[in-house]
């Protein structure tokens, strides 16, 4: 096995829809798991690809990470996961280049230095986002731990200032993938300005990374208030993880045309 997916490209997505928006694109081989987590071994072209769908949380996020770079041996890794736009500007749809990845602790951002994009990945990314006519951008991402309790708005508000697009759970790839020196890329798909639901919506989603139908409907036949809500997030998810296979193809392409 590890013969066999040596110079992988290694992908992780947290949910199941971004996990089909990358296996779309590709020719899949095999599927297993490591760490509890579903691990599939595919093809672009004549190069090794490898996706693993992580789920939710932190320390399930390593475990899946240092799981799978020690069991195979990546070339490079990119982070895949739709998120929630910060600025107005970035509509749902959207595609953001990350060229910095920070973690939410309390009232304020991880560490400097961030993990930052590698020059070369970012580039093919470029190259993939233009070829393919998608409205792209280059940022920073946020990650909110699910788990965790949010600032104070006026403190948020000060957080977000810099930062592009929220996510929920991306840093743990970042964080990982940094100690072991890796060219590292994070892509994330736009919902737009869905802050107000998305955290909320998060606790409908199963650790392993799927929605849990019976569970969102109770939720929202309970608070049909927050339906609308709801709905608005869903029509992000469903235009985000489409531009994100259109993207993840090129990107695959572009990868595939490396030396």
């Amino acid at each position: 096995m590890q013969e066999m997916t040596a110079g992988v490209l290694a992908i992780f997505v947290g949910v199941i829809s971004e996990q089909w928006a990358v296996e779309s694109r590709i020719v899949v081989l095999q599927r297993t798991e490591l760490a509890g987590c579903p691990v599939t071994l595919g093809s672009i072209g004549r190069k090794a690809v490898l996706v693993c769908r992580t789920g939710l949380g932190h320390r399930r996020g390593r475990a899946a990470v240092e799981a799978v770079l020690s069991e195979h041996s990546p070339s490079a890794v990119v982070s895949v996961r739709i998120a929630s736009s910060v600025p107005s500007e970035v509509r749902a749809g959207d595609i953001v280049l990350c060229e910095k990845a920070h973690m939410c602790l309390g009232s304020s951002v991880s560490p400097e230095p961030p993990p930052e994009a590698d020059r070369r990945l970012l580039t093919l990314a470029e190259q993939a986002a233009r070829a393919a006519g998608l409205r792209y951008t280059l940022g920073d991402v946020l990650t909110y731990w699910r788990d965790s309790p949010g600032p104070a708005d006026r403190e948020r508000e000060e957080l977000l200032r810099e930062m592009t697009v929220v996510d929920a759970g991306g840093y743990a790839v970042a964080e990982a993938v940094r100690e072991k020196g890796l060219p590292f890329l994070a892509v994330r798909g736009a919902l737009g300005r869905v802050m107000d639901v998305g955290p909320e919506a998060m606790n409908l989603v199963a650790d392993r990374g799927y929605m849990r139908p019976g569970r969102a409907a109770l939720h929202y036949l309970l608070r049909p208030r927050k339906a609308p809500a709801f709905v608005r997030l869903a029509v992000g998810v469903r235009k985000a993880t489409r531009r994100l296979s259109t993207f993840m193809g090129g990107f695959l392409r572009e990868w595939s045309l490396e030396p």
